[in-house]
């Protein structure tokens, strides 16, 4: 299956959309601050919401590089650095870094780098820190390429990269502090929140993340989240949403969500499209979320554009040109024919393997006797002998029936045919004695 590979910042399933700024909420540092008595300094007026906590900290990472020459290549997020040379120094590690797109360095340095040396690598091997200044949340870890780094000792060159920081800061779409308009890709904000530098201060991130004064209530005061979910009051005063809603202020419907059609994958094992992550509109459809309904791109149709449409269906009239049933590879498995007998062939029957994940998503048609082609439009036509070929000969079978009965009824069937309840009746073999132990069957009207 073919599927757009957005670019950054832009995503749907036809990359129509795009990504609001990604942010910090500047009040749920107040939690974990001094959690035995922040409700009261807030109360009093003695912590503001730009009180920063120590708790809540950015990632950090660190470099260990083994060489004297060559070079490395360092990527983040599926984009990737130059050619950096053994000998770089922390400000040129902090240049290559930062020209990737997937580091955020629009408004402010993205990344401070400490090195325990002068160079990214030397012989006796180099640490260096790198701390993750505008990008916030648990971040995944720089891959280091070395295959390029020399050393001139009998040992080989190493380079490793590991977590020494996880970085615990909140990293939402408007910092759960406004709305995201996915046209525009900007932030409507709640009152009093505004942009901010990532830090609970004024800036320019465009991320609702700055409280220009001290916030008292769940958005909407009247009718805190919109009726629509629990405010948790002092002193984060964050909605927690009901099923079916979403947003800063609860006002949004979320969409119904189904396996995946295109996607990375989501599991330790690499595999995509699981039924343990679901995602809105199964990734082929765009949520409206002021009726909470799915718009499937073309092709795709079901609650969650889960489906995969049959062909031949025409406006307001059914799929297969009419001329057939529109069934999912599980169903059309189980009518399967071999020389128009059953098969034992299943699709799907095995509980959560990755191989068969679209069992009950793709569908096909299912033609009515006499119509043929995948969209049921064409009609069949008689078939018989070529008689232009030679030396063929008709297919004889023969019927045995050994039974111990007088008398009883036996059916035939034939390409999924059988016919009605036809009744036997004994009659001696060859040589043999009329006996109720031994007969042959012959079928009788």
């Amino acid at each position: 299956m073919y599927g757009c590979n957005c670019d950054d910042g832009v995503f749907g399933p036809d990359c129509s959309l795009r990504y609001c700024p990604h942010g910090d909420d500047p009040l749920t540092d107040l939690v974990i601050h001094n959690p035995s008595n922040a409700e009261s300094c807030l109360a009093d007026g003695l912590m503001m919401p730009n009180d920063r906590s120590e708790l809540q900290v950015n990632e950090q990472q660190q470099i260990e590089c083994k060489a004297d020459s060559g070079y490395l290549v360092l990527s983040f997020r599926n984009k990737h650095t130059e050619r950096i040379p053994y000998y770089a120094s922390d400000v040129d590690v902090q240049g290559y870094l930062e020209a990737l797109s997937t580091v955020s360095s629009d408004y402010a340095p993205a990344i401070s780098v400490q090195m325990n040396g002068q160079t990214l690598c030397s012989a006796s091997s180099t640490l260096t820190k790198i701390d993750f200044l505008q990008d916030f949340g648990d971040l995944p870890t720089i891959i280091a390429d070395g295959d390029g780094l020399r050393l001139s000792s009998s040992t080989s060159p190493r380079v490793s990269v590991t977590e020494t920081r996880r970085g615990t800061k909140e990293n939402e779409s408007c910092s759960n502090r406004g709305i995201c308009n996915e046209e525009l890709g900007v932030c409507s904000c709640m009152d009093y929140m505004s942009t901010s530098n990532g830090y609970g201060l004024e800036g320019q991130r465009g991320d609702c993340g700055y409280a220009s004064q001290n916030i008292v209530d769940c958005p909407n005061e009247n009718s805190p989240c919109n009726l629509h979910g629990t405010c948790r009051g002092k002193p984060t005063f964050r909605c927690d949403c009901q099923q079916g809603w979403t947003g800063a202020d609860c006002s949004l419907l979320t969409c119904p969500f189904g396996k995946s059609w295109f996607g990375r994958p989501t599991s330790g094992d690499d595999y995509a499209h699981m039924s343990d992550h679901t995602v809105e509109c199964s990734n082929m459809g765009i949520c409206n979320r002021a009726t909470g309904a799915c718009t499937c791109m073309e092709g795709f149709e079901g609650a969650a554009c889960n489906l995969m449409s049959c062909p031949g269906k025409q406006p307001n009239q059914p799929a297969c040109s009419d001329r057939g049933e529109c069934l999912s590879m599980s169903q059309l498995a189980t009518h399967a024919t071999r020389n128009g007998d059953d098969t034992s062939f299943t699709y799907g029957a095995t509980p959560n393997n990755h191989f068969t994940w679209d069992f009950d998503m793709v569908q096909g048609c299912m033609c009515h006797e006499g119509f043929a082609g995948y969209d049921c439009a064409l009609s069949t036509c008689a078939s018989g002998d070529n008689p232009h070929t030679e030396g063929q000969v008709n297919e004889i079978q023969s019927l045995y029936c050994k039974a111990t009965l007088s008398t009883g009824r036996i059916t035939v069937s034939f390409r999924r045919q059988s016919s009605v309840e036809l009744t036997w009746r004994p009659y001696p073999g060859p040589g043999d004695a009329v006996s109720l132990n031994r007969f042959a069957c012959r079928l009788a009207d």
